[in-house]
């Protein structure tokens, strides 16, 4: 699992450079991610929109697996513009198909492409891909706000054996 205490490792081996507690990595896209463990936030590219900023801070080990989420994304030359964070689907109530997407992926028409749910590495994302498998879960719910929507992800994270790894499921639609 990423949390505060290896974070910093991990975005070493991701390749971020640090100057004096500011880690960042500029992308060949002209994008920017930044993590800043003296004020413990989490910066990105103005480009990318989000929705709330429930995610760029170090509350919550879930962020680290979105930050890293995102810069695979700008990694595989994804458009910061067409990347956007905690998009709000319908009245954030559950039983209303409502919630917060942690990363939409949109096409260069901006229709979304890509829901991904971010969960931390191990038991949490093994308990959501259960339960996506049962009844869903959150991918779905979103699903039904946003039709257009061509793949759902769960994905994961984690600092396994000092090495970053990532683990998801897929769904195409």
């Amino acid at each position: 699992m990423i949390n505060k205490d290896n974070f910093n490792i991990v975005l070493e081996k991701l390749g971020f450079t640090k100057t004096k507690e500011v880690y960042s990595k500029k992308y060949n896209n002209g994008a920017v991610l930044k993590a800043d463990f003296k004020n413990k936030k989490l910066i990105y590219p103005k480009e990318i929109k989000k929705g709330s900023e429930t995610t760029t801070n170090f509350s919550q080990n879930e962020n680290f697996v979105v930050f890293e989420c995102v810069n695979n994304l700008l990694q595989k030359e994804y458009k910061p513009d067409n990347i956007e964070l905690e998009q709000v689907y319908g009245k954030i109530k559950k039983e209303d198909g409502g919630g917060r997407a942690d990363v939409v992926v949109k096409d260069n028409e901006n229709q979304v492409l890509l829901i991904i749910e971010c969960k931390t590495f191990g038991h949490e994302f093994n308990i959501h891909w259960q339960k996506t498998l049962h009844d869903g879960d959150q991918l779905f719910r979103y699903l039904t706000n946003k039709r257009e929507t061509q793949f759902l992800s769960l994905y994961s994270s984690g600092l396994v054996d000092d090495k970053v790894v990532q683990k998801y499921h897929l769904i195409s639609l």
